[in-house]
């Protein structure tokens, strides 16, 4: 090999070992800090890490699951044979039993309102404010048919950094408006053909910037908190994860109620979902004083429940699956429910069956 090969191979060699270096910290330095952890799904990248609850449905596994068929049975019976498809029909014309596999969403932070005089408790968030959030469904999409299915029912379409958005606006004389007071525009987004965003149009345009960078804000993953508790809950069925605040108020828990519980952080549930529910609810508190005050509150709540539930046999063989456990600060509480125990405890329906 002469002087003038060996030269050049070496050079080569020192441009492609280059590149490769190149490549490597682009790769991580662009993607590593925005991976999703394994077993967590992909949507978690458009969601924002200032979102207060983060949730997951895999839709597909309830939809044929044993517990799904028990309980549309008795919805069923109850309707009288009349089977709705639901809202996300009713306004995108997808049909969530066949072409959605799993669902992603989140609630942003209500505001409390104004500030009050210094030193004074922060007030609680306007009983009147809905939490505004977005929902992520993933499946297979005609894209055409739901953009026609919403122009057809009063929606237009709308373009956003290259992504399609069907909008539909809500006038004062929609019946449904009164519980979209300050939010009169709603949409579709398609992320991917196989990935919509359904919400607020503000909250979809936020998660097309999340999609490709241009808002400079960090997604969910950069929330170490809700992160963690994520993780936890990874490969189940179904679950939330989010601000104690958040997930009490959404389960509707009075102001009264709420402060009565020890401090609590960040709270969770997930569900695996078959024949019935086996579930683990945990909570993040404040330090292990706090956690060992909320053990007592609940052994005092189960044993009231114990007590209240001695006529239904049902209930009390779900009650010999409750364990209580956790260690340091937190909590954790875990059960199991039958088709015939979430029956008797599920709200009664209104005309139009189980949401």
């Amino acid at each position: 090999m002469t002087n003038k090969s060996r030269y050049f191979l070496i050079g080569a060699l020192v441009l492609l070992v280059t590149g490769v270096g190149i490549g490597l910290v682009a790769y991580y330095g662009t993607n590593r800090a925005t991976a999703v952890p394994s077993g967590l799904p992909d949507e978690l990248r458009y969601v924002p890490a200032t979102a207060e609850m983060v949730g997951y449905v895999d839709i597909h596994t309830v939809m044929n699951s044993d517990l799904r068929r028990s309980l549309e049975r008795a919805a069923a019976t109850e309707r009288g044979g009349d089977k709705r498809k639901g809202d996300i029909h009713d306004f995108a014309g997808i049909d969530l039993e066949t072409q959605v596999n799993h669902v992603v969403g989140y609630l942003e932070k209500i505001d409390a309102g104004p500030a009050g005089a210094p030193g004074a408790q922060p007030s609680e968030p306007r009983g009147d404010l809905q939490p505004r959030g977005l929902l992520f469904a993933q499946g297979t999409f005609e894209q055409a048919k739901v953009e026609q299915f919403i122009g057809e029912h009063g929606g237009t379409m709308a373009e956003y950094h290259g992504k399609h958005l069907a909008v539909h606006r809500h006038t004062s004389d929609d019946p449904n408006n009164k519980d979209r007071q300050g939010r009169e525009e709603m949409a579709v987004g398609f992320l991917q053909p196989n990935l919509i965003a359904l919400g607020d149009v503000d909250l979809v345009r936020r998660a097309i910037d999340l999609s490709n960078n241009s808002s400079g804000d960090a997604n969910v993953m950069s929330n170490a908190e809700v992160m963690k508790m994520a993780r936890d809950a990874a490969g189940e069925t179904a679950w939330v994860v989010g601000n104690f605040d958040a997930v009490s108020r959404k389960m509707g828990l009075p102001s009264a109620l709420r402060q009565q519980v020890p401090p609590l952080r960040m709270v969770s549930a997930k569900a695996h979902i078959n024949g019935g529910v086996k579930a683990t609810i945990k909570a993040e508190t404040a330090d292990q004083a706090a956690a060992d005050q909320m053990r007592d509150v609940l052994r005092g709540f189960v044993s009231v429940v114990r007590l209240q539930a001695g006529a239904k046999p049902e209930l009390q063989s779900a009650l010999k699956t409750l364990e209580l456990g956790g260690t340091g600060s937190t909590v954790q509480l875990s059960f199991a429910l039958t088709p015939e125990i979430v029956l008797t405890i599920m709200p009664p329906h209104g005309p139009r069956g189980p949401q």
